[in-house]
């Protein structure tokens, strides 16, 4: 997590330097190696911040949670799997 928020720091300073997504992209391949995010990253990131937006952290989402594990959903499962075995 660290590399890629370091990434998109990158990603902002160069953006407010003037040089272009593409020459981004190429200059942290060369830094990052393998470890470089995707080209399409950078220029999504770039929009982002032409955008005016100023924030290197993913915005909030809003919908359904991916996990619903809660101390209160694990009890109802186990209840329902003492119940019935």
């Amino acid at each position: 997590m660290e590399s890629i928020l370091e990434q998109r720091y990158t990603t902002k300073f160069c953006f407010k330097c003037g040089k272009s997504a593409t020459k981004t992209f190429e200059m942290m391949k060369n830094c990052y190696g393998n470890e470089c995010m995707h080209r399409t990253n950078v220029y999504r990131w770039f929009k982002y911040f032409k955008d005016g937006k100023q924030s290197v952290n993913n915005e909030k989402r809003v919908g359904r949670l991916r996990v619903s594990r809660t101390p209160a959903n694990i009890e109802v499962v186990r209840s329902v799997l003492e119940e019935d075995r």
